[in-house]
């Protein structure tokens, strides 16, 4: 919040497994709040941590106009890209079993 304004939401959907699914990631276009939104999904990630996950998905559809910004903000926070068309990305301790064979 900056001004009683939100700048960023997300949504962390828990279970009582070991996988988490983050999804929903936006921000306020009129807060200019410099990494709102990598804060955000670091805390996200931290809280599914805290629950004892292991594994965390997330997807989006590459066809998306910003589909380059969210492969980069969750890159920066740990995840890898395991799909093509639609890229699920998994920040997992596990990771290489993932993993498609063309990832750089």
């Amino acid at each position: 919040m900056k001004d009683n304004k939100p700048i960023a939401a997300g949504f962390v959907y828990l279970s009582n497994s070991i996988v988490s699914h983050l999804e929903w990631l936006i921000s306020n276009p009129d807060e200019k709040v410099k990494g709102s939104i990598v804060t955000l999904t670091k805390s996200l990630v931290d809280l599914s941590i805290e629950k004892g996950c292991t594994t965390i998905m997330t997807s989006y559809d590459n066809s998306q106009a910003n589909s380059n910004n969210l492969r980069k903000l969750y890159s920066l926070t740990g995840f890898k890209p395991v799909g093509d068309s639609i890229t699920m990305m998994i920040k997992s301790d596990n990771i290489e079993q993932f993993l498609c064979e063309d990832y750089e």
